[in-house]
C-alpha cells in the first residue's frame, strides 16, 4: 500500500475495523465465518511521514509511517474483497483492500454549548495534557502543544476521538517495536543467533507490527458512539490512559 501510495501521490487512506485473530493478524481464511465482518465506519489518515528502515531490520520491517487523522468514512463498496483471504505461504497478506468510501460530515459545535459539554471537554484536554507530559519523558507519540491551545477546544467530538485513536495506534506500536528490538538485543548478545535470525524469531513470536484485538475493542465503542456520548467516553479513556502511565513511571523511577 506504502509502495502504490509513493507511486500515486495519494497521501489518504482508510482504515476499516474488524475483528483478528490472537495477536491482533487479520486473516479471514483463518478466522471463524463469523468474524468475517468489516466495520462500517473506518477513519480517513493523512501519512505525514513515511521512514523505509527495511536495511536497519534485515527487511522484515519496510516502512515506519506518521500520519493525522482527517475525519471518518461510510464504506459503500469493496472493490477487491479476495484482499481479505490472500497471503503468501509463510501466511501473510499479498495485497490491501480497496474501497469506495463516503466521507462522513462531522456535527458542528453548538453555538452556544451547554455546561456539560463544556466541562468534559475542559476537563478531559487538562487530563489529555497530564498524558501528553508523560509520552513526551517516556520518548513515545505525543501531539503538538498547539493541539491543545488552538485546535481541541472548537473541533467536535468524533474528530477528538479520531485524533487519540490514531494517538493510541503509533504509541502501541511504538511499544511493540520497542519490546521486539531488546528481544533481539538479548538474543544478540547470547551470541546464538545471527540478526536475520534474532529478528525471524521475534517476529514469529511477538509480531511487533500487529495490535491486538483488546486494543481495538476499546476503541472501536468510542468511534462508534454518538456525538453526545463520545466525549465522556473519550474523557474515560484518557483518564485511564494517565493512570496508567503515572504507574509506569513510578516504576521506571524505583527501577532507576
Amino acid at each position: 500500500m506504502y509502495d502504490d501510495i509513493l507511486l500515486s501521490g495519494s497521501r489518504r487512506f482508510v482504515v476499516a475495523f474488524t475483528r483478528s485473530l490472537p495477536g491482533g493478524r487479520v486473516r479471514y481464511a483463518k478466522m471463524p465465518e463469523g468474524d468475517r465482518r468489516l466495520f462500517s465506519v473506518g477513519s480517513l489518515l493523512y501519512l505525514t511521514e513515511l521512514e523505509e528502515v527495511s536495511a536497519q531490520t534485515g527487511g522484515h520491517v519496510k516502512y515506519i509511517a506518521k500520519h493525522e487523522v482527517q475525519g471518518r468514512v461510510q464504506l459503500q463498496r469493496l472493490l477487491n474483497p479476495s484482499a481479505l483471504f490472500e497471503t503468501d505461504a509463510k501466511g501473510n497478506k499479498v495485497n490491501y483492500l480497496r474501497a469506495e468510501v463516503q466521507l462522513l460530515p462531522e456535527p458542528p459545535l453548538p453555538a452556544n454549548d451547554v455546561p456539560s459539554a463544556e466541562t468534559w471537554r475542559a476537563e478531559l484536554l487538562e487530563t489529555w495534557q497530564q498524558l501528553q507530559g508523560l509520552a513526551v519523558s517516556f520518548g513515545e507519540p505525543h501531539l503538538a502543544e498547539s493541539f491543545f491551545t488552538e485546535v481541541a477546544p472548537r473541533i467536535s467530538s468524533g474528530i477528538l476521538a479520531a485524533a487519540w485513536q490514531q494517538l493510541q495506534v503509533q504509541t502501541q506500536m511504538v511499544r511493540k517495536q520497542r519490546r521486539a528490538m531488546e528481544e533481539v538485543r538479548k538474543i544478540m548478545e547470547e551470541g546464538t543467533m545471527s540478526q536475520d535470525e534474532a529478528f525471524a524469531q521475534v517476529l514469529a513470536q511477538s509480531r511487533p507490527t500487529d495490535l491486538d484485538w483488546d486494543f481495538w475493542e476499546q476503541l472501536l465503542p468510542l468511534l462508534a458512539a454518538e456525538p453526545e456520548q463520545r466525549g465522556p467516553m473519550l474523557q474515560e479513556l484518557v483518564r485511564d490512559e494517565l493512570k496508567l502511565s503515572k504507574a509506569r513511571l513510578s516504576l521506571k523511577e524505583a527501577l532507576e
